[in-house]
């Protein structure tokens, strides 16, 4: 069992427990919340949305040629989004582009 999973704190929104890690919590039930509607994705912004694995894997592998650290995040249909640090989304976005 993860630290993650062992952790039990009130979720913002409810008072009843919730054991996720903290990410992307979508309130006690512990689901993500779907990309286009999620309020919040910290420091972090998408940069490519709806890919394959494939696809998300080229696309990192640009941005890292670039020095722009990167990280996929899985939808729930099944397809990738690649985000980066806020600082680095236009100059991204322009790479990826091209």
């Amino acid at each position: 069992m993860g630290w993650w999973e062992t952790i039990r704190r009130p979720c913002s929104s409810r008072s009843a427990p919730c054991s996720c890690s903290g990410w992307s919590c979508a309130g006690s039930s512990g689901r993500p919340v779907p990309g286009p509607r999620a309020p919040n994705l910290g420091l972090l912004t998408v940069v490519a949305t709806g890919l394959t694995r494939q696809e998300a894997l080229q696309q990192r592998a640009k941005l890292g040629e670039a020095d722009i650290r990167s990280s996929m995040s899985r939808r729930r249909d099944g397809l990738l989004d690649v985000l980066v640090f806020h600082d680095d989304a236009d100059t991204a976005r322009l790479l990826l582009d091209h």
